[in-house]
């Protein structure tokens, strides 16, 4: 092997595009010899990249957790012609080893374990004759835990990676799935035999003939099932279609989406669904938790669920937005996401419209469409402008000529604008300031003042709104009221013990990690999340260095310290960025207003606490008027750090290797 920093010529097939694996900028590519990564220095340049393309890299070799990899300057790489890609190798669970790291392989074997991480992230302990091997599912490759479970037979297709579990162990050796297709269920759990009890015969007194009514049966005290219990998750019930039951949040507000009003969308952590009410039945809310029980079907070719009679309201939650760098596919059909980038044409028709939004990061373009019965108005986005939307992933209409899938958005506070793209004019037809969020009914939803639903009124910046989700801007968005039950308070580390007890969301920089709770940082004070298993795999967790958000309930430990307690490593997210910059007015540095016109609230919630109820916000305000001197666009966290702390480890957590001659 050559030594790390050794400078390397390399051609080989791309056999994972960027952006699936580890970071934006990673791609793996593959010869003869074998495999290895390429960490681009410049994650845009990656855009170009498809899995099948040759290419020749230029740089300097790299191992971080014992994996091989080539880091080439900006611009030292060139694409080739078209390839067929390498056949996978076929191997046992010994074969996750040194010699194939970074190369395409396959395994079968059955499901021992299933182990939640942060961000989407899970892995599988895969057993075969041979022993045990681990699966690593990155959460960019768009799987959902939920349709594996231990037992089932499955046939797994990746990159052999590593992750050592210290410098030089050798050890830590998994599979990389790149996507849906890489992860095979071949064969479900057998069902357990019925035990049935024996029966034993048992005294009895004589019976004496006495007058009596008719006997009845003695009936047994059956336990009330909890809220949701027996729904399949929603992926499960789509992949079986058929009749079924599920449980999730509402995400979008009846008559958004059809002309009836007897359609609402749920997702739970493995999908998301359209709803069908009968004519007569109540629709719930936006973050209202349901059990429906229907029959799966189609509209317009979109998966739906019509439901046999009126939901069954469980509770209040919070359906988080994730944050998509690319365009959505099939696999975030009705699922509340959110993307970020620069508005391109943007078209209408009546009273809707329809947008280009070129993504931030090079990951492509998509539509956000805006229906007539959203109510935003036609000026909502803005050419040359920076945007920030929270929406619906929705197919396109059979009949239309861009099939591609769009972002909806609910309402005008889905839609956050930014500043001017550099080079575009800065004059707004709407006379709107860079980073306003647009008016329009807002998401409403309960707050400390009681319930009210989203006003209408002039653009505000990102933040504004009140905790009430009365009128336009941000606010906090449905669930996340104070003292809402079900719902999380948006809550600094500094105020724990003020919550003891309750569901709270927290934000802060991962300072440390162990097996057994990660400290987190959101300059008010630190704190650990723990989870209620003892102990987790170190790589399902988030790294040193990340900006996380997590949800769990505030617990007073038998230190006397405060901590927040999650269900698993999957109540921890990782957002793109907490706070982004897009562009700085030439005043910025002087004037706080200027500046807050400027920053969009970017977190895996369904929308940012409010402007004067958590100080974490307040402090990453502050802290961007220094950083957007730094940069046009960066992320602004940092509040009280040591100066020369670097904000992100220098490499991620996993990568590979080719010939280590």
């Amino acid at each position: 092997m050559r030594p790390i920093g050794t400078e390397v010529t390399v051609r080989g097939v791309v056999t994972v595009e960027p952006g699936r694996l580890l970071a934006d900028g990673f791609l793996v590519i593959q010869d003869g010899s074998g495999g290895i990564g390429v960490r681009l220095a410049d994650p845009a340049e990656g855009s170009g990249i498809e899995r099948g393309r040759r290419v020749e890299v230029k740089g300097d070799l790299a191992d971080p957790y014992g994996n091989l990899e080539i880091r080439p300057d900006a611009g030292r790489w060139t694409l080739l012609g078209a390839a067929p890609l390498p056949e996978p190798s076929s191997i046992s669970s010994d074969g996750l080893a040194e010699s194939r790291e970074g190369t395409l392989a396959r395994l079968t074997g059955e499901v021992s374990r299933v182990e939640a991480g942060s961000s989407g992230s899970f892995a599988l302990t895969v057993s075969d004759d041979r022993g045990e091997a681990r699966v690593f599912v990155f959460g960019t490759t768009g799987m959902v835990r939920d349709r594996f479970e231990s037992g089932q037979r499955v046939r797994a297709t990746g990159i052999v990676g590593q992750r050592e579990s210290s410098s030089d162990a050798g050890d830590g050796h998994r599979l990389w799935p790149r996507g849906a297709d890489d992860l095979t269920i071949i064969a479900q759990p057998a069902p357990s035999p019925t035990a049935r009890p024996t029966v034993r015969p048992t005294p009895r007194l004589t019976p004496r003939p006495t007058p009596r009514t008719s006997a009845r049966p003695t009936g047994r005290v059956v336990p009330t099932p909890p809220p949701g219990g027996g729904a399949s998750s929603i992926a499960d019930a789509l992949r079986r279609g058929g009749a079924a039951t599920v449980a999730g949040t509402v995400t979008a507000p009846a008559g958004l989406l059809d002309g009836d009003r007897r359609r609402v969308t749920i997702q739970d952590r493995s999908g998301a669904v359209l709803l069908r009410f009968p004519e007569a039945a109540a629709l719930p809310a936006i973050g209202t938790e349901v059990r429906v029980s229907g029959t799966v079907g189609t509209y317009y070719n979109a998966p739906q669920l019509e439901a046999a009679s009126p939901p069954q309201v469980v509770g209040r939650g919070i359906a988080a937005a994730s944050h998509l760098q690319r365009p959505p596919t099939q696999a975030q059909e009705w699922f509340l996401v959110r993307v970020s980038g620069t508005v391109g044409d943007v078209s209408r028709s009546g009273p809707a419209w329809r947008a280009e939004l070129t993504l931030t990061g090079g990951g492509g373009s998509l539509p956000v469409a805006g229906l007539s019965t959203s109510g935003i108005p036609a000026d909502a986005m803005v050419e040359g402008r920076s945007a920030t939307v929270t929406g619906l992933v929705k197919r396109a209409y059979p009949t239309a000529s861009d099939q591609r899938f769009a972002v909806v958005p609910r309402t005008g506070a889905d839609i956050a604008l930014g500043a001017t793209a550099p080079g575009a004019d800065s004059t707004d037809v709407d006379g709107t300031s860079p980073g306003a969020t647009v008016g329009g009914p807002g998401p409403g939803g309960p707050g400390p003042g009681g319930p009210g639903p989203g006003g209408h009124g002039p653009p505000q910046v990102a933040g504004s709104g009140g905790p009430t989700g009365t009128g336009s801007g941000v606010g906090w968005g449905p669930g996340l009221a104070s003292g809402t039950t079900g719902a999380a308070s948006d809550v600094d580390l500094a105020d724990l013990a003020t919550f003891e007890g309750r569901t709270v969301r927290v934000g802060g920089r991962v300072t440390d990690v162990t097996a057994e709770r990660i400290v987190i940082d959101d300059g008010t004070a630190q704190a650990p999340l723990r989870t209620r298993a003892a102990r987790y795999s170190l790589d399902l967790a988030p790294e040193v260095g990340t900006l996380v958000n997590a949800i769990g309930v505030a617990t007073e430990s038998t230190d006397g310290d405060w901590e927040v307690v999650l269900a698993s490593l999957a109540d921890i997210t990782t957002p793109a960025g907490i706070l982004t910059v897009a562009r700085v007015p030439d005043d910025a540095a002087s004037s706080p207003g200027s500046l807050k016109g400027t920053v969009s609230e970017a977190s895996s919630g369904p929308g940012p606490g409010p402007a004067d109820g958590v100080a974490l916000i307040v402090a990453l305000v502050a802290l961007a008027a220094a950083a957007a001197v730094m940069s046009l666009a960066v992320f602004v966290w940092w509040r009280r750090r040591q100066p020369g702390e670097p904000s992100q480890p220098d490499v991620l957590p996993e990568t590979p290797g080719v010939d280590r001659a």
